[in-house]
């Protein structure tokens, strides 16, 4: 009944998943060993979240075996807080099964939160519960090479290098730090972020200097960005500093992209204003001031973006970069042009873009789309478009774009295949939806045309559109 108490009152103010977490623990006798009780906090968006309430079952006296804790750190993991995570999967390691991914999991999360010796004891773990994985040797060997011990280090090396990684022929602990980051952005690369934090780790454990430390900050923010975590990317890529070398121009550039994903446009642009002015190569300054513009773009400070693109344009001349180049920069001039309101010149800036880059999709259809879409110049339109398509087949926007030059021109049955094509690629946008119930109509199949119509009409966050259709599923198009 004691138990039973302390459920219903951490109930008011628990979720049921954690309810349910501590009743799954209650179900089994508790293990021999009396585990730490462990007090962290996790913040969670701002409030008391799931992680902390796993962590708070699993701290209740009762709660002495596998499903808490090993929950516990899987919220904490997702909340960021690796420390808190290794904590609890160490207790999840003592109370469950012989597993070697449990114990790897563990090594992985130690390691993560920079506790190599504890890394190292779970790597053993893991090994000897029968892991086929080149991480744990990869960890032992790190953790031995910074202890000093190269020839068990290189034992351990051996067998990871076995596996596939890169790593140098002489493994003096420079080298093999450099090389164990070269690794750990191939495996971020390939979505395999927890890998690369633990070698990220393990470089900074080798070569603690400010170059290693710097590259290692650097690949965390981008796991915690790569993740949706930006709150806590943006200030690991803050950590890294400014600069003008290859990792701190990186860092001031994910930073500004962070900026723009949490709505701070100002701050931003400022960040990548700042790092136009100090840059001496032509390349860096057009990279920067083409980030800016797009970053005003999404925002939808057109005249803004256009100034920026301008800059950039400037700056690419200077640094001899090939048309293809300028082209897709005039693209998005052309672009924030266009929705500026200032067709005219979007469409004149489209043209000379299209004369350096004639075979870039992109420009074809957006071009073609928007003659298409304004009636105008239909049979070229077209013509621009099949190329769009053939260079892009795969692009529902460039399919759905062909298919609308095809219904403006009449022709309904390459319409309806081209437009069920593009629903192929892309079945839950609203636009190619819509697209595909006018073509339907017009083939004289109505029932399917007012299916898609209400499909486009689910799907579509856009007022104006949602009225035309609604008219259309009233009336239908007008004979």
């Amino acid at each position: 009944m004691a138990a039973f108490g302390r459920l219903v009152g951490l109930f008011t103010v628990t979720s049921v998943l954690c309810a349910l977490i501590y009743w799954a623990s209650l179900w089994e006798p508790p293990p021999p060993p009396e585990p730490p009780v462990i007090t962290v906090t996790l913040p969670v968006n701002g409030h008391i979240g799931a992680a902390q309430t796993a962590i708070a079952f699993a701290n209740l006296p009762n709660v002495r075996n596998f499903a808490g804790p090993y929950l516990a750190a899987r919220f904490a993991q997702n909340a960021g807080d690796w420390a808190a995570a290794s904590a609890y999967m160490q207790w999840a390691v003592q109370a469950g099964p012989r597993d070697p991914a449990l114990a790897e999991h563990a090594m992985i999360l130690a390691a993560g939160s920079g506790s190599l010796d504890q890394a190292a004891r779970m790597a053993r773990k893991a090994l000897n519960a029968g892991s086929t994985s080149p991480l744990p040797h990869l960890v032992l060997g790190g953790v031995l090479m910074a202890e000093g011990d190269e020839d068990a280090a290189q034992a351990a090396l051996s067998s990871a290098g076995k596996s596939g990684f890169a790593l140098p022929k002489t493994a003096e602990p420079p080298d093999l730090a450099q090389a164990l980051l070269d690794n750990a952005g191939a495996f971020l690369s390939s979505g395999q972020s927890d890998g690369a934090r633990v070698l990220s780790q393990l470089a900074r454990a080798l070569e603690p200097g400010a170059a290693v430390e710097r590259q290692a900050t650097a690949l965390v923010g981008q796991i915690h960005a790569d993740a949706g975590r930006d709150d806590l990317a943006l200030s690991y890529f803050q950590a890294v500093g400014g600069g003008l070398d290859e990792v701190g121009t990186f860092a001031r550039q994910a930073c500004a992209d962070l900026l723009v994903r949490l709505g701070r446009t100002t701050e931003a642009v400022a960040t990548l204003e700042a790092l136009a002015a100090e840059a001496t190569d032509p390349a860096v300054r057009a990279h920067a001031l083409t980030q800016a513009g797009e970053a005003e773009r999404v925002s939808g400070r057109w005249d803004a973006a256009v100034a920026s693109y301008d800059r950039a344009g400037l700056a690419l001349r200077e640094a001899e970069v090939g048309p293809e180049a300028q082209g897709s920069l005039l693209f998005l001039r052309a672009v924030a042009l266009d929705g500026a309101g200032r067709w005219a010149e979007a469409e004149e800036t489209l043209k000379e873009a299209l004369t350096l880059a004639p075979d870039n999709p992109e420009i074809l259809n957006y071009l073609g789309y928007s003659w298409v879409d304004r009636g105008l110049h239909l049979d070229k339109a077209r013509a621009m478009l099949e190329r769009a398509v053939a260079a892009r087949p795969d692009d529902h926007h460039i399919v759905d774009s062909l298919g609308w030059a095809l219904f403006r021109l009449g022709d309904w049955a390459g319409a309806v295949a081209q437009l069920e094509e593009a629903a192929s690629l892309a079945p839950y946008n609203a636009v190619v939806a819509d697209h595909l119930g006018d073509a339907y109509w017009r083939a004289g199949r109505r029932a399917e045309a007012r299916f898609q119509w209400r499909r486009a009409l689910n799907y579509s966050d856009d007022e104006a559109l949602k009225a035309q259709i609604e008219s259309k599923l009233r009336l239908g198009l007008p004979e």
